[in-house]
């Protein structure tokens, strides 16, 4: 003991032991969902007057989640549930999130496919070449892989790029398209792009893909690394996030009176 070095000893307990190692596992058999105590915890979650349920997280992208999700069993009349963790995880920043739903409603997020590998970019007028979201790969990328490097990475993905996204610049390009459709193009716009229906808006290719993913595990093939395991709660989830977010828009444009 005399000879320890006191500047890499960890010890917070008397019975610590710096050459042991403990591994603890555990096999939940009920998820928490289904105890009394989560039911009350909720109850007072939501029903807090001083409190609603953005106001009681501390990181951003609980909050702004939270306020989603709030917004979704408001609007659509349904009880309140958290998103999936991967929509939430999306959520750190909510204008960025934002910001790819109108780039990939403009077409300024697309697909590429050479024949042999398939990637997404992102080409807006002002780049002098494609902004890679994804690298090049032999199977489709997983549109959350390719939202989580628009939000959270902000990197060209080409080899050896080094060139960062402007989300500044994407702003201003999204505000220029949105004079030039003016208030009521821009509304039908967008309205169209939170249609379920419409396959070509981006809420219908959301819940397009869910279907694709859906049709593969009936035909008994294994889902690719890169999507969620509960991919219909998650893909779900994602589309009515969308939706949300463009409602938002809408609401706000019609209350400019010109």
């Amino acid at each position: 003991p005399v000879n320890r070095d006191q500047d890499k000893l960890v010890q917070v307990v008397g019975s610590a032991d710096t050459h042991k190692c403990t591994v603890v596992y555990t096999e939940d058999l009920y998820e928490v969902r289904l105890f009394k105590a989560w039911k009350d915890c909720e109850k007072a979650y939501l029903e807090n007057p001083k409190l609603p349920p953005h106001l009681n997280h501390i990181f951003p992208a609980e909050a702004n989640a939270a306020r989603y999700e709030l917004m979704l069993s408001q609007k659509r009349r349904l009880q309140y549930k958290v998103f999936h963790p991967w929509v939430v995880m999306l959520l750190e920043d909510a204008q960025r999130a934002r910001q790819f739903f109108q780039c990939w409603a403009l077409g300024y997020i697309t697909m590429q496919d050479d024949g042999v590998d398939l990637w997404y970019e992102l080409q807006i007028p002002s780049f002098d070449r494609p902004f890679m979201l994804t690298p090049r790969t032999k199977t489709k990328p997983s549109i959350f892989q390719v939202m989580r490097s628009f939000v959270l990475v902000g990197r060209d993905q080409a080899n050896q790029s080094n060139w960062v996204l402007d989300y500044n610049e994407l702003q201003y390009v999204i505000n220029g398209e949105e004079r030039a459709a003016g208030k009521e193009g821009w509304i039908g716009f967008l309205a169209t792009q939170k249609d379920p229906a419409n396959v070509s808006g981006v809420v219908g290719k959301l819940n397009a893909i869910a279907q694709e993913l859906q049709g593969e595990v009936k035909r008994g093939r294994s889902l690719p690394s890169d999507e969620p395991a509960n991919f219909q709660e998650a893909y779900s989830d994602l589309a009515n996030l969308a939706s949300l977010m463009f409602e938002e828009r809408i609401e706000q444009k019609e209350r400019i009176t010109k």
